[in-house]
């Protein structure tokens, strides 16, 4: 300014190395789960921020820095107020969502702080086994498969901002951990499905029995073996590459209820006694 001016200046600015994420712990029982989530703050700027007002954004923001070299750290981690988490306000604002930290917060130079923001009691789940298994058209010989075992939930109220989830569930008075996954950005009221390993008592077994083929369509017939060895029942659901072309050329002949999941994968829902193996067959045909 050409004159000495008196006033106040409001001034916001972007501060690079310091960026969150969302941490989740899913404790399991035999129907339902207890979901907690925090904020998981890194602050890596070289310089640390006492008694701050706090708000992070949850979202795919569009910021194109082109390629920089990352540098691994090791930080303290501190956790901020547990006892407050519930009253972290959360809006969407411009299609992305937007939370406030309800109580003000010391950022530390390279320290981590931990506030917990989600809080879900009693949440249904629903266990499902599934196998991804050859296409008929390419299968030779054998092969043995393990099966995925998978934790399914849905119907919350709150968004969940992208994250590392971490399963555990008790058995015999211990902890145990049944998995870590990566969850995205996941809209309320939307289905979350985590693949928290193998089963250990499941194994699917596929044979191809005949195999012919022309110069339009090929012929497979192949044979399905489901072994259960748990003290449960069990439903297997196993997913078959099969494209779709019509109902004349793509043909599918066998007792095994089954639907098509998409145009290009057929499933069959396979259910199997406690300590039993079930086998089935299945004839295929289609364009090459």
């Amino acid at each position: 300014s050409s004159k000495q001016v008196e006033g106040t200046l409001g001034l916001d600015y972007i501060i690079n190395n310091i960026h969150w994420k969302s941490d989740y712990v899913l404790k399991v029982g035999k129907n339902s789960a207890d979901l907690n989530g925090w904020v998981t703050l890194t602050n890596n700027s070289g310089k640390a921020f006492e008694d701050v007002s706090l708000k992070v954004l949850a979202g795919d923001v569009s910021r194109d820095y082109g390629k920089r070299a990352q540098r691994e750290h090791i930080y303290a981690v501190k956790a901020a107020r547990f006892d407050e988490s519930d009253a972290v306000r959360e809006v969407s604002h411009e299609g992305y969502h937007l939370y406030t930290i309800p109580f003000r917060v010391d950022l530390a130079d390279q320290e981590k702080t931990q506030i917990k923001f989600i809080n879900e009691s009693g949440i249904k789940i629903l266990r499902r086994y599934d196998v991804h298994l050859n296409s008929p058209a390419y299968l030779n010989a054998e092969q043995k498969h393990k099966v995925n075992q998978n934790i399914e939930f849905k119907g919350l109220d709150k968004a969940l901002p992208q994250g590392t989830v971490r399963t555990y569930s008790s058995v015999e008075g211990s902890t145990v951990l049944l998995g870590i996954n990566a969850i995205t950005h996941t809209p309320k009221k939307e289905k979350i499905s985590l693949q928290i390993g193998k089963n250990f008592d499941l194994l699917v077994k596929e044979v191809n029995l005949q195999r012919s083929e022309t110069k339009k369509h090929y012929e497979s017939t192949i044979k399905y073996k489901v072994t259960n060895r748990s003290d449960t029942d069990n439903r297997v659901e196993l997913l078959v590459p099969f494209r779709k072309i019509s109902d004349l050329e793509s043909i599918v002949k066998t007792d095994m209820k089954h639907e098509y999941k998409d145009g290009n994968t057929l499933k069959f829902l396979v259910d199997v006694k406690a300590d039993s193996i079930r086998y089935f067959t299945v004839k295929y045909r289609n364009r090459r």
